[in-house]
């Protein structure tokens, strides 16, 4: 009986042993197939990349080129400009194109204790009764807003001048 035993547990695992073996070959031939189909599967979609990013660069290159393009006409415009700009400040006559009223004289500014600048500005509100903004004042007396505020500051600390809302007027 032991032998028999014997012999029908050899014949099981050899048996198994031929199973294991032929699952084994059908799992790698099957393996194989699916590692082959992933590449193929692998390779066409960094096709479709790498042809998305060819189509990226050539866009790209293409509006950048228009962007240079662009950007080179409008240097050459700006020194066309410069050049005319210079060329007509070279043949104009030195006269400024703003009219200027009559200023007094500076003696006459020391006398009252006041700078240039404060009598330039009321020269502007004497002919503008109706008052005139900070930004029309630094315009008129060609000065920046800065200084010709400090200016009107000094004056309306004064009485000189007098503001209503954003203009300011002779103080009566």
């Amino acid at each position: 009986m032991s032998k028999q035993i014997h012999e029908s547990l050899s014949g099981f695992v050899g048996g198994n042993a031929k199973e294991t073996a032929q699952m084994r070959r059908r799992f790698r031939t099957e393996q194989k197939e699916r590692m082959e189909t992933l590449e193929e599967q692998l390779e066409t979609f960094l096709k479709g990349i790498h042809q998305t990013v060819r189509q990226m660069q050539k866009a790209t290159h293409e509006l950048m080129g228009g962007f240079h393009d662009e950007q080179m006409k409008a240097r050459h415009a700006w020194q066309q400009m410069g050049k005319a700009l210079g060329k007509m400040r070279s043949e104009a006559p030195q006269q400024s194109a703003r009219p200027r009223p009559h200023l007094p004289a500076p003696s006459s500014a020391r006398r009252a204790g006041r700078t240039a600048k404060e009598e330039k500005v009321l020269a502007f509100l004497k002919e503008n009764s109706n008052g005139m903004t900070l930004a029309e004042l630094a315009y008129s007396m060609d000065m920046p807003s800065a200084a010709t505020a400090k200016t009107l500051q000094q004056m309306l600390a004064r009485k000189e001048i007098r503001k209503k809302d954003q203009l300011y007027i002779l103080a009566s």
